[in-house]
């Protein structure tokens, strides 16, 4: 979901970011990825979120909208934070985003509906001058949580499973695939053969998000009339950015250095020409997947399959990046974006922001925008934050919020700790409860870890 600037990985405010909310990878977007941007002194904090759907101007309920869009009647396309995003047909989906202050479209076409997104401010949380941003900024569209809609439409034609699919596995790869050429690949061959994982369940041809940009001229230059598309059969379709899915420890390369939304949108991916070609976006990596700053480590004894799910940004950010951790696993590589190297929003470095499921639940039931009232994907209740600034790594936990604010009713059947350096830090989630440095009890705004080596232990 979001990345929340430094205040992701400071735990302090983070607000991931949430599709339902739509905030994204931000700043001070709610959901903000942990992908985050610089040290910030003080973040603001969203306050509660309530998303209202009209179609056609009359208020229509969640349940109808994603019956909708897991029929192809519907389509839904997200704005920022504090925006009113018009969704129109896949065929007329060069409908641009609309700031908040402009009036919702009145001429509505059939089959077209608006998310109203309203949203009150609360407190600000101060943050540690030291800790790393959390992702993108507040001001970034979140466009991802189209994906949940499609995802559940899915998932309910499968049955759950405890264990996740070999291509979503936490085993770390060696990383030797051969280099990506541009004009190559055609769009519709997911290109896995260059490290790239296919996550089958999306029903986006592998993909782990698109970005449809009819009004982008596929030369450098701001990136306009974004439209976020919703799973289609067709995958990764010619005017796209096709995002996707690397193995544990690695990251994406790509996305456009000079391009971004126009309304500051976070892009990311390879893009489909208008030959229905992949494109490099960003060409100083032959390399579809890289590695990140390493240091941060995942281990588990619990029982069954943990979904850890990282938030696609650059790109949708809807939290489709998996990682499976099973029982008896050491050493899984959590990447660990360096913000002086890795995507950078206006200038400013960006981390990475995952979510934690309860255990039992595979990347296909957990890795996508979810259902309110699931406990999963978005509505996870707990966030962890990481980045890595001049060699040190910071790693926050907290409560993902503001989507969920019963953090009694939402919590996760196994305890979180933290070995920094050696040493096991006061810094947890245990027995449902937030701990902080000093190991007293905290709220859900949690705490912040740092050091050169952090291994992440859940049992």
């Amino acid at each position: 979901m979001k990345f929340s600037q430094i205040a992701l990985l400071s735990a302090a405010s983070i607000a991931v970011a949430q599709p339902h909310n739509h905030a994204r990878h931000h700043h001070e977007q709610r959901g903000s990825p942990v992908e985050g941007r610089d040290v910030v002194a003080t973040v603001n904090v969203p306050g509660a979120v309530e998303t209202i759907y009209l179609l056609n101007g009359t208020p229509i309920s969640g349940a109808d909208v994603q019956a909708g869009i897991a029929s192809g009647k519907y389509i839904l396309v997200n704005g920022q934070v504090s925006s009113i995003a018009s969704a129109a047909p896949v065929e007329t989906a060069a409908a641009s985003i609309a700031p908040s202050s402009v009036a919702a479209p009145t001429s509505a076409k059939a089959g077209e509906f608006i998310e109203k997104i309203k949203s009150t401010p609360t407190t600000s949380a101060s943050v540690s001058n030291d800790t790393p941003a959390s992702s993108a900024p507040a001001s970034s569209a979140a466009t991802s949580s189209a994906v949940s809609s499609s995802a559940a439409a899915s998932s309910s034609t499968k049955t759950a499973s405890s264990s996740s699919p070999s291509s979503s596995s936490g085993s770390t790869s060696s990383g030797s695939w051969p280099d990506f050429e541009s004009g190559s690949v055609p769009c519709t061959t997911f290109p896995d053969t260059y490290g790239a994982v296919a996550l089958d369940w999306m029903n986006n041809g592998g993909w782990s998000g698109l970005q449809h940009t009819p009004n982008f001229s596929g030369v450098l230059g701001a990136v306009g009339g974004l439209i976020d598309l919703i799973a289609t059969p067709s995958g990764c379709q010619e005017n796209s950015f096709c995002s996707y899915a690397c193995p544990a420890g690695y990251q994406k390369s790509q996305w456009p250095v000079d391009n971004q939304g126009s309304t500051k949108q976070s892009v990311g991916g390879l893009y489909c020409d208008s030959q229905g070609m992949l494109q490099l976006t960003n060409p100083d990596f032959k390399q579809l997947c890289i590695k990140g700053a390493g240091g941060v480590t995942i281990e588990s004894t619990v029982g069954d399959v943990i979904s850890v799910c990282r938030t696609d940004y650059p790109g949708t950010e809807a939290e489709t990046v998996p990682l499976s951790v099973n029982n008896g696993d050491t050493g899984i590589d959590l990447c660990n974006p360096d913000k002086a190297t890795y995507y950078s929003w206006e200038g400013a470095g960006t981390s990475a922001q995952y979510y934690l499921n309860p255990s039992g639940h595979g990347p296909d039931e957990a890795c996508w925008w979810n259902v309110e009232g699931s406990g999963l994907g978005n509505y996870s209740p707990v966030n962890l934050g990481t980045g890595s600034t001049d060699g040190q790594t910071f790693l926050s936990i907290f409560g993902n919020s503001p989507t969920l604010t019963d953090f009694s009713k939402w919590t996760l059947d196994y305890d979180v700790t933290f070995i920094v350096d050696g040493t096991e830090s006061g810094c947890k989630y245990q027995n449902k409860q937030f701990y902080g440095l000093n190991g007293e009890v905290t709220d859900h705004t949690g705490c912040v870890v740092s050091g050169e080596t952090i291994v992440v232990k859940f049992s």
